[in-house]
């Protein structure tokens, strides 16, 4: 997938952007492009699922703040590849 694909997705700074708006594609391009830990990858995965902040938290065994944390982390490194 090239940028001219991901033009849709461009995130502005005072925009809320939420993770479950992308597509298969568009999660498989930032895999390949985001280099994401290996909870990142999977924390992004549920996500997408719209799976909530505490779910995510009882299905990793972590807390809340760290969740935030690691999505926090991923927006930014999808940030960059935009």
């Amino acid at each position: 997938m090239e940028r001219k694909e991901l033009q849709g997705l461009e995130l502005e700074k005072e925009e809320k952007h939420k993770l479950t708006e992308f597509t298969k594609q568009d999660y498989d391009y930032f895999c390949n492009n985001c280099m994401f830990s290996e909870l990142q990858e999977k924390l992004l995965a549920d996500r997408i699922k719209d799976l909530s902040i505490i779910e995510l938290s009882l299905k990793y065994n972590i807390s809340t703040s760290k969740v935030n944390r690691e999505l926090k982390k991923i927006k930014d490194k999808i940030k960059k590849v935009l």
